[in-house]
């Protein structure tokens, strides 16, 4: 690229200025000088930034922002080198298919087909080992043929375990045009092992939402969601109906609108999606957590920071068949004869006619290089290039527009959710498909309900979490591999922000929202042990029966849904009320870590609480 074209790219939103790494989707809100600087960097030597920006800054001020951005340059958040491997990697194929859609015929024997387009997807599965299987049926025939159909799930469910794969088998049953006036409704009824399929199939057919969602909830090891595929831009009035009859789970199916009725004006659906947005970002900040694609998924993309070049799993992750078995490369081209690639019943498969996809995404489509907002939307999909521009492998200008406008408010959003504590881990993985187990965050939720809470570390914490971590006199931190006590200021303050991958760190808060003290997690490499930190900033409440109770709660939980037998919690001499606090929580002392440790001028000996679960 030239020296010219602007590395990191700049946008305001509402008044707000905001920067992004298009690469490493790094992005965060900036202030007036950074801003000005990072316009500049890093084509423009640092000295000449200084002296352009001198007239208008403290040039102390401007030293900081560029050490920041060079710490995170450092740290590869932003603008990364190049590298042979790296390019190489990038056009990587994570091959198999994961998802296979089947249209579901009207035969009096359904069952036959199912285990067919079972057999399929994990023929073609490959190393992929969680797969899915997506069965679209009528209301009146999910109802009619419930008892054969929960047999038909029950049988693939059983050949998926014997071929060491995960498959989960969910019918998408659509509702009548007059359910959810002017959109397709389809409702996701995902059907376990052990479950009552057939009595989840004939709940769909009660009638009102709210019913249907009251009887399939009343039955374990069933799942429900709602799949709504707009039929024009005003669709947030129907996606509140949704969240009103009780569904937490809610997809908006923007690509399969655009395939359906290639006349949506992009512009007009992204204010539709803008109302839905703004409404399920005041339920977030209030406390009522549900899972909003792809609202949700955005935000996580975000929170996570990992580029996404390809959003299409077209022909290499997805496969669909249509009523006739008539196989294709993606759900929404179901019924296009110029996309058809084989047919099940005939044991005809066009390798050559799937292989045309492979190379599909943000690195292969000339648009997408140069835009800002690749790796968030990851070029879109080849069925809605091909509604709106007439070819698959370019995306409408409008299209690619309203994206670029959708992508920043979502990241101004983010910011807003993120500073409040929102947690985006837990919406979208705690109320989605892999679901088995709580997270760490959601068991301390839960753990220290009665007085206290818990929250992620946010970016404004550091002024005072650096002090907490790093200059404490307890040993919540002193045992860290890291080094960090003969670190700087700012290392210590950038490592207690951003704890490593394998930990889990939370700021415990009161009711009021003030920090009043840390919890770290870390499992160890054998199984079913972990070690904890935990540490109060006022040691009154290592005292408190109710601090005490909340943390026992944890541990159990943890046991319970962790598989954590052994729990470690270093605890030195001089960590005040610490030691009576493990032991009033059913900790017993497991011996010496140390045997000596130089801190605060003094040799200590560290000893080691454990419980023994």
């Amino acid at each position: 690229l030239p020296m010219t074209r602007p590395a990191l790219h700049r946008f305001d939103q509402g008044g707000r200025k905001f920067v992004v790494d298009p690469e490493t989707c790094f992005c965060f809100e900036c202030d007036d000088i950074s801003w000005e600087v990072i316009g500049r960097y890093p084509h423009t030597p640092l000295n000449r930034i200084y002296h352009e920006l001198e007239g208008r800054f403290d040039r102390t001020e401007l030293e900081e922002v560029t050490g920041e951005l060079e710490w995170l340059r450092a740290c590869k958040s932003i603008l990364p080198a190049a590298n042979h491997e790296a390019m190489k990697n990038a056009f990587t194929l994570e091959r198999g298919v994961r998802l296979l859609t089947m249209e579901l015929p009207p035969s009096s024997e359904p069952g036959t087909d199912i285990q067919r387009a079972a057999t399929l997807l994990l023929t073609r599965a490959g190393e992929q080992k969680e797969l899915r299987l997506l069965i679209r049926t009528e209301l009146g025939d999910a109802v009619k043929h419930a008892g054969t159909l929960a047999a038909a799930c029950a049988d693939a469910l059983r050949l998926g375990g014997l071929s060491g794969k995960t498959l989960a088998v969910e019918f998408a049953v659509a509702m009548p045009a007059e359910t959810i006036g002017g959109h397709l409704l389809r409702l996701g009824i995902e059907i376990g092992a052990d479950a009552d399929g057939a009595a989840a199939l004939k709940a769909v057919g009660r009638g009102k939402l709210a019913k249907v969602v009251q009887a399939v909830a009343a039955l374990g090891g069933v799942r429900i969601t709602a799949q709504l595929q707009p039929g024009n831009a005003d669709f947030a009035p129907a996606a509140a109906e949704l969240l009103k009859a009780g569904f937490d789970d809610i997809t908006l199916d923007l690509d399969g609108a655009y395939v359906a009725t290639p006349g949506l004006v992009p512009e007009d659906m992204l204010e539709g999606l803008r109302a839905v947005a703004v409404q399920y970002a005041q339920d977030l900040l209030k406390g009522r957590y549900y899972r909003l694609e792809p609202v949700a998924g955005l935000f996580k993309r975000i929170y996570d920071g990992t580029p996404l070049r390809r959003a299409d799993g077209i022909g290499v992750n997805e496969l669909a068949l249509d009523a006739a078995g008539g196989i294709y490369p993606s759900a929404h081209l179901l019924g296009q004869e110029e996309f058809r690639a084989g047919n099940l019943g005939a044991g005809e498969i066009d390798e050559d006619a799937l292989a045309k996809w492979d190379d599909v995404g943000v690195l292969t489509t000339p648009v997408c290089v140069h835009c800002w907002a690749r790796h968030f939307c990851g070029g879109g999909t080849a069925a809605v290039h091909h509604a709106l521009s007439g070819n698959a492998r370019r995306p409408a200008e409008a299209w690619c527009a309203a994206q670029r406008d959708w992508v920043a408010a979502a990241i101004s959003a983010f910011n807003v959710l993120s500073a409040k504590g929102v947690n985006f881990t837990r919406i979208h993985a705690g109320l989605g498909r892999k679901a088995g187990k709580a997270s760490w965050l959601n068991l301390a939720r839960a753990a220290f309900t009665m007085q206290l809470g818990i929250r992620n570390i946010e970016e404004g914490d550091a002024e005072w979490l650096q002090q907490w971590e790093n200059w404490n006199p307890a040993a919540y931190f002193t045992l860290h591999e890291s080094g960090m006590l003969m670190a700087t200021r700012y290392d210590r303050e950038m490592d207690a922000l951003h704890p490593p991958a394998y930990e889990h760190e939370f700021v415990i808060v009161r009711r009021d929202g003030s920090p009043c003290g840390l919890l770290r997690v870390r499992p160890e490499r054998r199984e079913g042990l972990a070690t904890i930190w935990v540490y109060f900033r006022d040691p009154a409440d290592y005292a408190s029966a109710g601090v005490r109770k909340s943390f026992r709660a944890l541990l159990e939980e943890a046991g319970k849904q962790q598989a954590i037998r052994t729990v470690l919690t270093p605890a030195g001499p001089f960590d005040e009320g610490l030691g009576e606090f493990l032991a009033a929580t059913g900790f017993e002392k497991a011996g010496v870590q140390r045997d000596g440790l130089f801190l605060h001028g003094k040799h200590h000996g560290v000893p080691t609480e454990c419980s023994r679960a």
